[in-house]
């Protein structure tokens, strides 16, 4: 399924090319799905670790990206349950990250509902991951100080 707000968010990047550039940056993106958003992150020279916590979905990101070259940069597909320490250690290593993007992260029935649960008692996800002073950039093409 090819979500709205991914649309809007690859989107954004084409058209934002003057005033963010993505070239040479490492970018871990959250809930990848279709790769969409992966692919023009990569066409402006990011290299893109595409996650999801399905591996089906990846399989099908993963041919996307490969139906998508040449691309300047590069997208590379990976596993990434939030609710796993060990895949959350694997994202550590793997970074540092410039950016951390998603769009559609949270909806009925994903691994997000479970975090979200999960805020009772740790910081919130959001807190965590956009915990740095940066600007960060939504699905919905707004900007606001970290």
């Amino acid at each position: 399924v090819l979500w709205e707000s991914a649309i809007i968010l690859a989107d954004f990047v084409g058209r934002n090319r003057e005033t963010y550039s993505w070239a040479g940056k490492r970018v871990l993106e959250l809930g990848a799905g279709t790769g969409l958003v992966a692919i023009a992150l990569a066409l402006e020279g990011a290299t893109v670790y595409a996650t999801d916590g399905n591996p089906e979905v990846l399989n099908g990101a993963k041919l996307n990206a490969e139906g998508a070259q040449p691309l300047v940069g590069s997208v590379q597909v990976e596993v990434f349950d939030w609710n796993s320490e060990a895949d959350l250690r694997k994202m550590q290593a793997l970074g540092p990250w410039d950016a951390v993007v998603g769009s559609d992260l949270v909806y009925p029935g994903n691994a997000g509902r479970k975090c979200v649960d999960s805020n009772v008692d740790k910081p919130p996800a959001d807190e965590t991951l956009l915990s740095v002073d940066r600007t960060v950039w939504c699905g919905h093409c707004c900007a606001a100080g970290a």
